[in-house]
């Protein structure tokens, strides 16, 4: 997975980072109790179709995903992703933005 920030594991904080020209930015593994707060994330300048997903998680429990700011990407992807809060983010120019797939129990507000 060509992403700037990978992780497989618990209790891990990513905050307030600028990932700027990535493919994918964020991705998240198989995590529990995981927050990301405060990140900027923006795709390389390929045309649309070429865009990475700028945060994409699997298999995921008890997330955080909160005051981001994600531009210019495929899509903010939560697949297998449950009991999570997903609260005042900011996704522009992207193409569906967010895409739950088999997720369930979460809360998502502006």
């Amino acid at each position: 997975m060509d992403a700037e920030i990978y992780v497989s594991a618990a209790d891990v904080i990513i905050e307030n980072n600028t990932l700027r020209s990535t493919l994918f930015g964020v991705h998240l593994h198989q995590t529990t109790r995981t927050t990301i707060r405060g990140n900027q994330i923006s795709s390389k300048q390929y045309p649309a179709s070429l865009h990475g997903d700028g945060v994409r998680l699997w298999n995921s429990i008890d997330k955080v995903i909160v005051a981001n700011t994600i531009s210019g990407i495929r899509d903010l992807v939560l697949s297998h992703f449950s009991n999570n809060r997903i609260v005042d983010n900011l996704i522009r120019n992207s193409r569906i933005a967010m895409e739950l797939v088999i997720s369930r129990y979460n809360l998502n507000t502006e």
